[in-house]
């Protein structure tokens, strides 16, 4: 794997986290992993979403929850794996960070 990637795996549908980082403590948004831990190398998550981005010729997919810092303030977006599938770009949108694979 190469420095900085990440590999998740997906939850059932309506699976709750048992994560301490859900405690709903106010402070960094607790769904963006990298705040707490920004080493992390494996997570769980559910998808939100996922679809096909015409431009981008690939999937766009939303996380629940995600450890991939997104592309940003001169800083490149995390690559990694993501459910097996590599993560080519990560982008933050409308407040929603999309893992493009």
């Amino acid at each position: 794997m190469e420095p900085g990637a990440r590999n998740a795996e997906s939850t059932e549908p309506g699976a709750r986290s048992t994560d301490p980082t859900d405690s709903g403590v106010p402070g960094p948004d607790p769904s963006r992993l990298y705040y707490q831990d920004s080493h992390l190398k494996e997570f769980t998550a559910q998808v939100r979403s996922c679809t096909w981005d015409e431009r981008r010729a690939c999937y766009g997919v939303i996380l629940d929850r995600t450890a991939f810092f997104p592309e940003g303030g001169g800083q490149y977006g995390d690559t990694g794996i993501l459910g097996g599938a590599k993560v080519r770009d990560v982008r933050e949108k409308d407040g929603q960070v999309i893992h493009y694979l």
